[in-house]
C-alpha cells in the first residue's frame, strides 16, 4: 500500500432550503448551492506503520475515519497516516464539515482502492447528507446545484439542475470575526423547533428557480441571477427568522446586506446559518473594488473577506504510486 492520495475541495455556498416541515408525502430540505474556489479542504493521505491523524480538525477526522471503517466493516484501521494540510475555520456557513467528512471517504477510498464518486455511498460512508445534499453533490460536481428534496424514506436529495456558472463572475465572501453559526446538536434541536414551511412559500422558492435562477445560468445572465438569488435568500431566510429573530443571523448581518445593496451589489445573501455573507460581482475587478470598499469601512475593515470563482469541476483527487 504505497499511494499517496492528495484531496482538495471547494467551499460550499448554500442560498436557503425550499421545504421544511412539511407531511412525510412531500420531499424535505430542498435547496440551491454553489461551489467556490476559495481554499478549502486540503489533506494528504499517506503510507504509515499504524493508524495516525495529523494537523487541524484531527477530532472531526477521527470521527469521520471511525464511522467509515465502521461501515465498511475493518477489524483493524489501515496502515495510513491522514494529515490535514489546511482548512477553513468551522461553522461560518461554508459547509467545511460536510467536505471534510467527503474528503477524508473520498482519499480513503482511493487508497484503499474501493469506488467512492457515488454522492448517496458517500453519504453513507460519513453520516452527511440528512438535510441538504448540495454540498455532498457540489462536492463531486461543482458549479451551481439544485437539490429537490427527499422524501423521508430516502437517504439523499433528489438532484434537479446541475450547471457551471461563468468563469468571469466572482463571489466575494464577508466573514465576521469569532462568530459561528449553528451546527451539530443546536442546529438539530433548532430546525426541529422551526415552524413548517408552507407549501405557498415551497411553491414560491421553487418557481424562482426554475424560472429565473435557472435560466439565468443557462444565458448568463448576471442581473437576473444576482436579483433572483437575494430574492431567494430573503425568502427562505425569513423561513427561519423564528430562530434568527429575522431574515438574517443578526441585525448586524442585515446592516451588512444593505450596505452591500447601496454600493451596487445586488446579489448578495447568507450562506447557510452564516455568518458569512456573500456578494456577486461580474468580474474579478468589481470584486476586488467590493474588497477595498469594506476594508475601508469602519466596520468591516476587520472581516475576513475571500474572493473565487465558482468551481465548476469540485473536488481534486491526485494519486502518486
Amino acid at each position: 500500500m504505497s499511494r499517496r492520495v492528495l484531496v482538495r475541495t471547494p467551499c460550499r455556498l448554500h442560498f436557503g432550503l425550499t421545504s421544511l416541515g412539511h407531511s412525510c408525502e412531500r420531499p424535505q430540505f430542498g435547496g440551491v448551492g454553489v461551489m467556490i474556489d476559495v481554499p478549502g479542504v486540503h489533506l494528504e493521505i499517506v503510507p504509515a506503520k499504524r493508524f495516525g491523524i495529523e494537523g487541524p480538525l484531527s477530532e472531526r477526522v477521527a470521527y469521520f475515519s471511525n464511522s467509515i471503517f465502521h461501515r465498511l466493516q475493518f477489524s483493524f484501521p489501515p496502515e495510513l497516516c491522514i494529515q490535514v494540510l489546511s482548512a477553513p475555520r468551522e461553522h461560518t456557513g461554508l459547509g467545511v464539515g460536510s467536505q471534510l467528512g467527503l474528503a477524508v471517504a473520498a482519499g480513503l477510498a482511493e487508497s484503499l482502492g474501493f469506488p467512492w464518486r457515488d454522492p448517496s455511498r458517500l453519504c453513507q460512508l460519513t453520516g452527511r447528507g440528512r438535510r441538504s445534499a448540495v454540498g455532498t453533490y457540489g462536492f463531486l460536481m461543482g458549479g451551481l446545484v439544485v437539490d429537490g428534496g427527499h422524501l423521508q424514506h430516502e437517504p439523499l436529495g433528489r438532484l434537479t439542475y446541475h450547471g457551471a456558472l461563468p468563469d468571469d463572475w466572482h463571489f466575494v465572501l464577508l466573514t465576521p470575526p469569532s462568530l459561528e453559526g449553528l451546527s451539530g446538536k443546536d442546529e438539530d434541536l433548532t430546525i426541529a423547533d422551526l415552524p413548517q414551511v408552507s407549501v405557498e412559500v415551497t411553491q414560491q422558492l421553487e418557481s424562482l428557480v426554475a424560472d429565473e435562477i435557472i435560466p439565468a445560468v443557462e444565458a448568463t445572465d448576471f442581473e437576473l441571477f444576482s436579483q433572483s438569488i437575494y430574492q431567494f435568500g430573503c425568502i427562505a431566510g425569513d423561513c427561519f427568522a423564528a430562530a434568527q429573530g429575522g431574515t438574517f443571523y443578526s441585525p448586524a448581518t442585515a446592516r451588512l446586506v444593505a450596505w452591500l445593496r447601496e454600493i451596487g451589489f445586488q446579489g448578495v445573501g447568507q450562506s447557510s446559518w452564516g455568518p458569512t455573507i456573500f456578494a456577486m460581482t461580474p468580474s474579478l475587478k468589481e470584486a476586488h473594488r467590493l474588497k477595498t470598499a469594506a476594508k475601508a469601512h469602519e466596520i468591516y475593515s476587520d472581516y475576513e473577506i475571500q474572493l473565487g470563482p465558482a468551481s465548476n469541476t469540485g473536488v481534486q483527487v491526485e494519486v502518486f504510486d
